[in-house]
């Protein structure tokens, strides 16, 4: 990964078995990822906004699709570096309560020239996150979208809400013609047998990270910082929440958009107190780094971001504010 740091193993494991003492891994830990019934066919998502967003980037054509929205419980369980009144403070401030954090899940389709790309797939059938997520397969479906005719999926990182959502629970992929790309440290990392000996919640994300990736191996393809994986999407290295996370950069003609992943994982609290760690980060520090470097190229070049977990449809700009950063939402185009 160029001259970027990547921790040892070992003290991965150290990280991730004090990450397992969370109160939100208890589900993790008494059921793993258990796989929820199926759902009934349905005609229209049982969501509170429309379960896709379509809009443009020069020429491409750009779909935010939804996989519902996540329940993750405290705010202060999730930034253990913030003072409790600081954070409760930053949620006022945007109105939103301390607890629960509820956020969202917003996957991106890019038609461009004779590809059609999706960056992201939620959460599949897992149970643990609640009945409101595993939208994306229906959602496809309501907004006339052929698994099918996918020709790559990419993802930023490998995390249950990111890449569970490649294969159907009787082991057939979702997107049967699509190459998958994925930076290779995160591939690795999360397919190495070794790290099911981790235990807790590791062991489970890892255990669902092979199921995923594994059965897929021969059409995953190996993405890097500044390769280009389809036409105007270019890949750009940020690890830290993961050891191989990756955003992706959009560009068509004097447009341009950043897809950001989990680098700034809360539109509110991520922007405002970027030093602070989100408990997922693998590496916070690494974390913080990369956080602080996108937001502030995003505030200096004015360019688009979208936000995989930020409210639907996640997409808007940043501003400096204070000693930190300002998410702006974008106005959504209606007709």
């Amino acid at each position: 990964m160029q001259d970027q740091a990547i921790l040892s193993r070992r003290s991965i494991l150290r990280r991730g078995a004090l990450t397992a003492s969370l109160p939100l891994a208890a589900p993790f830990l008494a059921t793993g990822f258990a796989a929820r019934p199926a759902r009934a066919a349905i005609d229209t998502p049982a969501l509170s906004q429309p379960g896709w967003y379509r809009f443009a980037i020069g020429d491409i054509e750009a779909t935010v699709m939804s996989d519902g929205p996540i329940n993750i419980g405290a705010s202060q369980e999730h930034f253990p570096q913030a003072d409790p009144e600081a954070i409760e403070q930053v949620m006022e401030d945007a109105f939103l309560p301390a607890a629960p954090v509820i956020i969202e899940q917003n996957a991106l389709i890019l038609r461009t020239g004779d590809r059609q790309v999706l960056i992201d797939t939620g959460t599949g059938e897992l149970d643990i996150f609640g009945d409101e997520t595993g939208r994306l397969m229906d959602n496809l479906a309501a907004a006339g979208f052929d698994p099918a005719a996918f020709t790559d999926i990419a993802l930023t990182h490998a995390h249950p809400d990111h890449c569970f959502g490649l294969m159907a629970p009787d082991g057939t992929p979702h997107f049967p013609e699509a190459t998958v790309h994925i930076a290779e440290a995160e591939f690795d990392f999360w397919t190495d047998e070794a790290l099911l000996g981790a235990g807790g919640m590791m062991a489970a994300m890892a255990e669902g990270a092979r199921q995923n990736l594994l059965p897929l191996r021969e059409r995953i393809s190996f993405v890097e910082d500044g390769q280009e994986v389809a036409p105007g999407i270019q890949a750009l290295a940020t690890p830290g929440h993961t050891v191989g996370h990756t955003c992706f950069v959009i560009t068509s003609g004097e447009e341009s958009c950043l897809n950001i992943g989990d680098v700034a994982h809360h539109h509110a609290v991520s922007f405002r107190k970027p030093e602070w760690a989100f408990s997922f980060d693998i590496d916070p520090e690494e974390g913080a780094r990369s956080r602080m470097r996108i937001l502030d190229m995003l505030a200096s070049d004015g360019m688009q971001v979208i936000g995989y977990h930020y409210p639907f449809p996640g997409i808007g700009h940043v501003r400096r504010a204070d000693e930190g950063f300002r998410y702006v939402p974008k106005p959504l185009r209606h007709g």
